[in-house]
């Protein structure tokens, strides 16, 4: 029997933000969807462990002379999708929710979505530790 589910967010419970903001910016600033969408993901990773959010946003903007506050709006939108939706409805199993999205999303994710089905929610972008460390450190 289950008795517990993990989910991740970004590409299981929501859509994968990167794929979505690369796919709206490349289309109206006329830039290389895939390069942006690259940039996106392989920036991300580096710039969530130190929690710098504005300087992913800037670095982005000037590598593709895009706004950075459009960057930042079209990578916040958060919306949930139908996994998420088959979470809410399981019954009698404990739901976590581990994600490593930057803090402007996880602020996004919180206000746009009701969480409280799940029994602890991890952010890396809320975490004291930058990286989970094994029992032996």
């Amino acid at each position: 029997m289950i008795k517990a589910i993990i989910f991740d967010w970004g590409g299981v419970l929501g859509e994968d933000n990167n794929k979505v903001a690369a796919k709206v910016l490349s289309k109206k600033y006329k830039v290389n969807q895939k390069k942006l969408y690259e940039r996106l993901s392989g920036l991300e990773e580096s710039y969530s462990k130190i929690n710098r959010n504005s300087s992913y946003y800037k670095t982005i903007s000037k590598e593709f002379d895009i706004s950075a506050n459009e960057i930042k709006k079209e990578l916040n939108k958060v919306p949930a999708n139908e996994v998420f939706d088959y979470a809410q409805s399981l019954d009698g199993v404990r739901l976590y929710l581990l994600s490593n999205q930057m803090k402007p999303r996880t602020d996004a994710i919180r206000k746009d979505n009701d969480l409280s089905f799940f029994s602890q929610i991890f952010f890396r972008s809320e975490e004291h530790t930058s990286e989970l460390q094994s029992p032996d450190h």
